[in-house]
């Protein structure tokens, strides 16, 4: 364990984080301050349950990262270079899928944002110039089956991916049921 996660700090985070229900845990990520916070508190409280994608892509947006999005990252002066590698975690665990939309909300306000976000970079990419952070457009997409293109949705049998209840599967019935008949 860190030296500076050590003693009564240490227990004081963890019942920052661990207490209060998700939404105030989402509140606590939401209400970081980029200018004075510490990085390495947000980085903890980013990997823990509750943060959902719109929360992720807020506090990412929050770190302003049109700052630096261009600057190569050798070129990043030196105490910018933590916020620019807590944005880098962000954004690789956004596009990697590990902050899901919130199932009531969605993404929320964050998502007009974040398609200017993505128009400037399509953009940018046209003329040539390309951003050190990049997303695609699909993140923004709710993950329903109304969502998915018509080919795809017609294709798909609802009642065929969805678990059915009256039937018990099991590794075991499915190799001896030649067996049992």
């Amino acid at each position: 364990m860190p030296q500076e996660w050590a003693g009564d700090d240490m227990r004081a985070l963890l019942g920052e984080v661990r207490g209060g229900s998700t939404g105030d845990r989402r509140q606590d990520v939401l209400r970081f301050d980029w200018a004075t916070g510490d990085l390495g508190h947000l980085g903890w409280m980013m990997a823990q349950k509750g943060v959902d994608l719109g929360a992720a892509l807020r506090v990412f947006l929050n770190g302003a990262p049109e700052r630096w999005n261009y600057t190569p990252p050798r070129q990043v002066p030196p105490e910018a270079r933590d916020a620019c590698r807590m944005l880098d975690t962000i954004h690789r665990r956004i596009a990697a899928g590990f902050y899901l939309p919130d199932p009531e909300a969605g993404v929320g306000p964050v998502r007009a944002e974040m398609m200017d976000w993505i128009a400037r970079q399509e953009g940018d990419r046209a003329r040539g110039r390309i951003g050190r952070w990049q997303f695609r457009p699909e993140l923004l997409e709710p993950l329903t089956l109304a969502a998915m293109p018509a080919d795809i949705r017609d294709v798909l049998d609802p009642a065929a991916i969805s678990p059915r209840r009256d039937v018990k599967r099991s590794l075991w019935r499915d190799l001896l049921a030649p067996l049992l008949g």
